[in-house]
């Protein structure tokens, strides 16, 4: 087959070839029209000498006319015969000359003028005949009439005349040829000099080109030179790297063999080059880490996958292992199949040892938190229990009568108790926040009751102090929103305790708007204003700072540790939010908190009004008080009494289970540290053991977040901390314990006796589905369906050992989990996966032990889910 090429012009090429052909374009042309002007003269060469023989023909004939006029009128005149010849002669050429003239003349412009000249002529040959013939034949008696004709006369004048304008026509004829011949001239001139300039300006433009061409062809040669000794320089240079770098590189081919080793690993090995490229394979100098369900990067294991932060042990020539960290990328051809691998391994011995010390060090770290978190809570069980004890008697000693020293000494008691517990309580929620232990909760709460409890809260303060005390909601606020109603509580508490605490005279007031809402979002403004002591301008920022205070004997005068707005600016800003102060000394302050709730449909709070229920005054309502502490139980006792409830007492968990067995009760407060049998473990007793459903609110000296959690994992229905409150307690009752009457009609679907798993909130459950079988059933429907794929999704992204994928995927199914009430079990084995899958080196076996629990809880999930609410 003959082989085709294909040439490509430069820009300066193409210039060259559009000149040339413009040249000969230009010399065509001019050769064109210079043939043109030649065959017009030689045109005119024929015209010039026509008018020329018209011309002479013309001449000719008026001699010839003129001699035979001539002859006859001497004839006459003379009557000498010896003219009758030279007359006939004259006749006879004339006629031959007009015969001439007549096919000279046949196709020229003057055709017509010709015709008249012949006429003309023709009669006045005919007329010198006729003469010759009356001569010939009278005599000249006969012919000297004729002779004297005025006709003779006329005709000759017209002759004359005629042939004079037919010369004339003639001569213009040549000027005009003459002028345009010089016109020619003058063109072929200057086309002549343009084609000699044309000729001159593309040879001079060839020879520039050619050399330009020349020294552009030197200089790409010398930079094609210096190119190439950059280029050369340049892997010398690369080279040197390749075999200096701290790191080994090599790569093998599809069976194995090494193809390409850097000197650095050589060193490593002990090895030289020729002992090692072709002849050795990876697998004799290289031993990975197998993991469960990895797969190996090297193909003569099976792998053809990239491997980043492979763990292995390089095997030297003398029999010992260096740990190293290797990376490799696999190459595929164009078929899909794998040509060959670059790895690069990195010394990981020091590493190594690194790695072990943090990880001993972390063990030890975790320790040594572990025992802070346990000493912080038994301190705070055991400072909250007295303090307990204190608060109640010194309230219950205040409702008796006591003359009024004992009041005012009652009422110090209190306030005191009251003092230390605030106190207590910011240090602990301070190290809470600086340790990252706070957890903010996402759940359904609403705003007007919380708004309600705390306008409750903070009314007999108010009129302890005689002060003005309001509590504003705007009509845009939503009803329900998800969030953290404990920590909103704790912030609004701290900026009004600080408000009354600051206050004398005048009012305090709370007023509460949504300021923007979109995207199904809602930005709340908390206001909380006083007309107290205000803060100086340059004390704005001071005071949120810890154990900052508006002024130095701010504490010596109204106690306090100066944690408060310290604790509350940190809660704000953990729940994407934030606060500001705008005051002037003397003149009040406003603290402004702003914080973005998610709205919650259908999801909300009891109101205070239903607290009051008057139907729970019945006493048909029957409580088991599980407590050790005598104090606390006599003050659960007198609460309870105050309320009209029946209730009985255990000392510890063991003494309640069998109380359980043999009694009926509508509620249990379940302490948690007791002899014998724990608070946790007697609840999962209960559950798991008695079978039963009756509510269990544990109470707890415990102040720290994820408490309540525990406590439902054990299966609790909810959680409050001592010192016990008496609305919170009165709300929880109101909240779990209903007449008989009203039961029939709960949430709780009639005829289920089954037990629920440990750590399912089925009062979450039914409070955001509000009881209704439909969505309840619709719920259970989108669990199974929506965490089947987030399964399937953890399942690929863990078999890829696509971790980040791993860690969303389990990131969504702990919200599924949430939602459907198992935030604690199966959400909390969800937490720790996307946990270790974040992990900068992740831990396949770890992945997969709690893949494996986490797909176990959801089998066990569905399964109660399916078998009905």
């Amino acid at each position: 087959m003959r082989k085709t090429s294909t040439y490509f012009l430069e820009r300066k090429d193409w210039q060259v070839v559009v000149t040339l052909l413009m040249a000969i374009s230009v010399i065509v042309i001019t050769h064109f029209f210079a043939i043109q002007e030649l065959d017009k003269y030689e045109d005119s060469s024929v015209m010039v000498r026509a008018s020329y023989q018209r011309d002479s023909l013309l001449r000719e004939l008026e001699g010839n006319l003129v001699d035979m006029e001539n002859s006859g009128q001497q004839l006459v005149l003379l009557e000498q015969d010896e003219f009758v010849g030279t007359t006939e002669k004259a006749i006879q050429q004339a006629a031959e000359q007009l015969a001439a003239v007549r096919n000279l003349f046949r196709e020229s412009a003057e055709q017509q003028t010709v015709a008249q000249l012949e006429r003309w002529a023709e009669e006045k040959i005919q007329f010198n005949k006729n003469r010759l013939r009356g001569y010939q034949q009278a005599g000249q008696f006969a012919a000297d009439p004729m002779a004297g004709s005025d006709r003779s006369l006329v005709l000759w004048d017209s002759i004359s005349t005629l042939t004079a304008a037919i010369r004339q026509q003639h001569h213009r004829q040549l000027d005009a040829f003459i002028s345009q011949k010089n016109r020619t001239s003058t063109w072929l001139r200057f086309a002549s000099w343009a084609s000699v300039f044309l000729v001159f300006l593309l040879s001079f433009f060839s020879i520039y080109y050619l050399a330009k061409t020349a020294r552009n062809r030197y200089a790409a040669e010398r930079e094609k030179e210096q190119q190439q000794h950059e280029l050369e320089q340049h892997l010398i240079f690369i080279k040197d790297l390749y075999d200096h770098a701290p790191i080994g590189y090599h790569s093998i081919d599809p069976e194995g063999l090494i193809i390409e080793i850097n000197q650095t690993e050589l060193d490593w090995l002990g090895y030289g080059r020729e002992e090692v490229v072709g002849k050795m394979k990876i697998s004799e100098v290289f031993l990975p880490e197998i993991r469960e369900n990895e797969e190996q990067l090297f193909p003569d294991i099976g792998g053809t996958a990239n491997e980043k932060g492979m763990r292995g042990k390089l095997k030297c020539k003398d029999g010992s292992l260096m740990q190293v960290l290797a990376s490799s990328r696999a190459v595929i051809d164009k078929a899909g199949n794998f040509s060959f691998s670059r790895s690069a391994t990195m010394d990981f011995t020091a590493y190594k040892k690194m790695e072990d010390a943090l990880i001993q060090a972390r063990e030890l770290a975790e320790q040594s938190v572990q025992l802070k978190e346990q000493f912080i809570a038994n301190m705070s069980h055991e400072i909250r229990t007295p303090l307990n004890a204190i608060l109640g008697f010194s309230n219950l000693l205040q409702r008796s009568g006591l003359n009024n020293n004992q009041q005012e000494f009652a009422q110090g008691i209190r306030t005191s108790s009251e003092n230390l517990l605030a106190v207590i309580n910011d240090i602990l929620d301070f190290s809470k926040i600086a340790a990252g232990a706070i957890r903010i909760e996402q759940i359904p709460f609403s705003l007007p009751a919380l708004l309600q409890s705390v306008d409750q809260m903070f009314h007999y303060r108010a009129d302890e102090k005689h002060l003005e005390f309001e509590v504003q909601a705007a009509k845009n606020v939503p009803e329900a929103v998800l969030g953290d109603p404990t920590r909103l509580t704790q912030i609004l508490v701290n900026l009004l305790g600080n408000a009354f605490k600051f206050t004398e005279q005048g009012r305090v007031a709370l007023s509460v708007t949504s300021t923007e809402q979109q995207a199904g979002t809602a930005l709340i403004e908390f206001r909380v204003s006083d007309t107290g002591i205000g803060i100086a301008p340059e004390m704005r920022d001071v005071i949120f700072e810890r154990f900052g205070q508006a002024s130095a004997d701010t504490t010596r005068r109204f106690g306090g540790a100066g944690l408060g707005l310290t604790i509350s600016r940190q809660l704000a800003e953990l729940q994407g939010g934030s606060i500001r102060v705008e005051s002037a000394e003397g003149q009040g302050a406003t603290f402004i908190v702003e914080i973005p709730y998610p709205i919650a449909e259908g999801a909300g709070a009891q109101s205070q009004n239903q607290l009051l229920d008057s139907r729970l005054k019945n006493g048909k309502v029957k409580i088991l008080i599980v407590e050790d502490n005598p104090l606390n139980q006599r003050i659960a006792e007198l609460l309870l009494d105050d309320w009209q409830f029946l209730h009985e007492h255990a000392a510890n968990g063991k003494i309640a289970l069998e109380m359980l067995r043999n009694n009926v009760y509508d509620l249990v407060l379940m302490d948690i540290q007791m002899p014998e049998m724990d608070g946790y473990t007697a609840a999962q007793a209960i559950r798991q053991t008695l079978r039963l459903q009756v509510p269990v609110i544990a109470t707890t000296a415990h102040a720290f977040a994820g408490e309540r959690e525990k406590c439902i994992s054990y299966g609790m229905n909810d959680y409050i901390s001592k010192p016990i409150k008496e609305k919170e307690l009165l709300a929880l009752i109101q909240r779990y314990v209903l007449p008989m009457e009203k039961k029939k009609h709960s949430y709780l679907i009639s005829g289920n006796t089954k037990q629920d798993p440990a750590g399912f909130d089925r009062q979450y459950v039914l409070d955001i589905s509000k009881g209704k079988p439909a969505v309840l059933k619709e719920m259970a429907g989108l669990f199974v369906s929506q965490s089947a794929k987030e399964l399937e999704q953890l399942t690929k992204a863990l078999q890829s050992n696509n971790f980040g994928d791993a860690a969303m995927a389990a990131h969504s199914m702990k919200s599924t989990a949430a939602y459907m009430g198992f935030a604690a079990t199966l959400g909390e084995r969800l937490k720790e996966l996307e946990l270790a899958a974040r992990d900068k080196l992740p831990d396949a076996t770890v992945l997969n032990a709690l893949y494996n629990q986490v797909n176990q809880l959801r089998r066990e999930v569905v399964d109660f889910l399916e078998k009905g609410l």
